[in-house]
């Protein structure tokens, strides 16, 4: 992440640990349920970058300006 005053910028794949563990096209590479599991992990990382980014204090959030996930 990067954090610039009180704006934080994450991108943010499905990384398990250091790997990308999904890569490809829904319907050519992946399945819809691979699809599903690698939105799902790109989403708890997001998660995850942003607690870091707050100071572990997720209700200091006040308001998401964008959200994409790759």
């Amino acid at each position: 992440f990067s954090r610039a005053g009180n704006i934080v910028i994450i991108a943010q794949g499905p990384l398990l640990g250091s790997e990308l563990k999904y890569r490809g096209m829904i319907g050519r590479d992946l399945d819809l349920e691979q699809a599903r599991d690698a939105a799902r992990l790109t989403v708890l990382n997001i998660l995850s970058q942003l607690r870091i980014a707050c100071d572990g204090d997720l209700n200091r959030l006040r308001q998401c300006m964008r959200l994409g996930g790759f």
